[in-house]
């Protein structure tokens, strides 16, 4: 078999799988995780079960791989910290790239259907903490090193600092949209960011 026929069989091979994933997205969000079966996401894909199967051993690892491609489709997936902008952009960009993701109206339904059904699938909150949060606590985390490292900040603690950081932006806006609380105060705005941003920046000089 020669090189291009290798690479278009890839390529067929990954259309399938994104196709997979889409579909398994959209019925997770729509249906929730009990009620989305894995005859369902093949029907919803145009693929067969069998197909469905030869890309992900069971639902769980599907779902796993829905978040992670969900964050991988948000500015976390690419550079976050670029050495030749400003420690106030670097860390704006960090924090309002989160805010966005974790306020979108998909990040809510994922979080609130592990929340809905903890008890009797345990693990769909770890699968979604490891797939989603804690990845994107390690990218900010190691942007923080950079920063670190730089001489911007003096951060012993990246870890920590993470938290914190990431944690201003969270606040009262990540409860009102997991509680349906609809308002115009949905997201925090850029006057909010700016200034946590320069309370950080005061705490790590």
């Amino acid at each position: 078999m020669v090189a291009s026929e290798v690479e278009s069989k890839r390529s067929k091979s990954q259309l399938k799988r994104d196709q997979i994933i889409e579909s398994a997205t959209k019925l997770f969000i729509e249906q929730g995780y009990p009620n989305t079966s894995m005859d369902k996401v093949a029907k919803e894909a145009g693929v067969s079960k069998q197909t469905v199967y030869s890309h992900f051993k069971d639902k769980e690892s599907l779902f796993v791989e829905t978040v992670g491609a969900r964050c991988a489709t948000s500015e976390f997936h690419g550079q976050l910290y670029h050495a030749e902008h400003s420690l106030e952009d670097n860390l704006f960009k960090i924090i309002k790239t989160f805010s966005d993701l974790i306020l979108s109206d998909d990040a809510i339904q994922v979080y609130t259907t592990c929340v809905a059904h903890r008890e009797e699938h345990p693990q769909l909150g770890a699968c979604f903490y490891c797939a989603g949060p804690r990845m994107i606590q390690d990218q900010v985390s190691e942007c923080l090193s950079l920063v670190s490292d730089a001489g911007q900040l003096d951060i012993s603690n990246t870890r920590f600092a993470t938290l914190q950081l990431l944690g201003m932006v969270q606040g009262d806006w990540h409860l009102k949209r997991t509680l349906g609380h609809i308002s115009e105060d949905t997201a925090p705005s850029d006057d909010y960011l700016k200034d946590s941003i320069k309370r950080f920046i005061k705490a790590y000089t």
